[in-house]
């Protein structure tokens, strides 16, 4: 949404490199917000014995995982043109950070997928 699908080699002009960290910026914001929402679902769903929030929960993670892959794939795109040592110190904190938002995203499907897990074992919800 927020991160251009343009080949950043072509756009060199003065600033650019701001405009693609504040893209970045705003894309992990959206990325961080829908991990923030796969846990409370989960948590909400363990807590209430309700696994109805189990597809949505499902569905946000794999728009994490893809989101994780196109904001990687931007970063590899936009750090071999960066010259300015802070910004790519930033860029190289932003893939670190994708990364440990889909994995929050990953342990909020398996708290969300738990819960369905111990009802196969219980013969229902716990």
């Amino acid at each position: 949404k927020y991160i251009t699908q343009s080949d950043p080699s072509s756009d060199r002009h003065i600033g650019s490199s701001a405009i693609h960290l504040t893209q970045l910026e705003m894309e992990l914001g959206r990325m961080l917000s829908m991990a923030q929402e796969n846990v409370r679902a989960a948590f909400h769903a363990v807590l209430q014995r309700d696994d109805s929030s189990a597809g949505k929960v499902t569905e946000r993670e794999d728009y994490l995982d893809y989101l994780n892959k196109e904001i990687s794939q931007f970063i590899s795109r936009i750090i071999v043109l960066e010259t300015n040592e802070g910004a790519s110190a930033a860029i190289s904190a932003y893939f670190k950070i994708s990364g440990d938002i889909e994995r929050i995203g990953d342990h909020a499907l398996n708290i969300s997928q738990s819960l369905y897990t111990a009802a196969q074992g219980f013969g229902e919800i716990v």
